[in-house]
């Protein structure tokens, strides 16, 4: 009977999950300043073969993701693209779930004893239900950070020209605020 019971309730958990299955070649991020009249290449990210499966059950849901991840720099002294992040896999696992009401060290006494169901209902008064979110995140080699004096450069130069066109932005508005009280005299 409680085989029966058990997998009458396996059988409920296959019809309420849903699964989803996504698969994305590439993705491609290029960071500009366009600040100037000159389009400056800052950097510039790819994401390649990403494959996600997120399966939802009635107490939570499961999260599988992989993917390949690479960035670069763009070089303004050599007028080229260089590595910042070479070629890196990972993976992604998540679990998010309500914890059962039941704490796991009640689930040894046998469904049958009368205790069970009086720890039961103690624990369920004394443990309401928590949504939890277990995430780990893995990879078989070692993450590749390449930090030049190059990009140190790059970034000190795209930072000096964002903060100079701001300030020549802000000394226009002031300009154009000016022009509109003096009219008024």
């Amino acid at each position: 009977q409680q085989q029966q019971k058990h997998q009458h309730q396996h059988q409920h958990q296959r019809k309420s999950a849903q699964s989803w299955h996504v698969r994305v070649e590439s993705v491609s991020v290029t960071l500009v300043n366009d600040a100037t009249n000159v389009d400056v290449p800052i950097a510039r990210v790819r994401i390649e073969g990403v494959a996600v499966r997120l399966r939802q059950l009635s107490h939570g849901a499961r999260l599988l993701a992989r993917a390949r991840v690479k960035a670069d720099y763009h070089n303004n002294e050599r007028s080229c693209w260089e590595p910042m992040i070479e070629p890196w896999d990972f993976v992604v696992r998540a679990l998010s779930q309500t914890e059962p009401v039941v704490p796991l060290y009640y689930r040894f006494l046998p469904e049958s004893s009368a205790s069970f169901e009086e720890l039961s209902s103690r624990a369920a008064a004394a443990y309401p239900a928590a949504p939890r979110l277990y995430l780990h995140a893995s990879s078989d080699k070692p993450l590749d950070l390449n930090l030049t004096a190059g990009m140190v450069r790059s970034v000190q130069q795209s930072v000096q020209l964002l903060t100079e066109t701001r300030e020549e932005e802000e000394v226009e508005e002031d300009d154009d605020g000016d022009d509109d009280d003096d009219g008024d005299d």
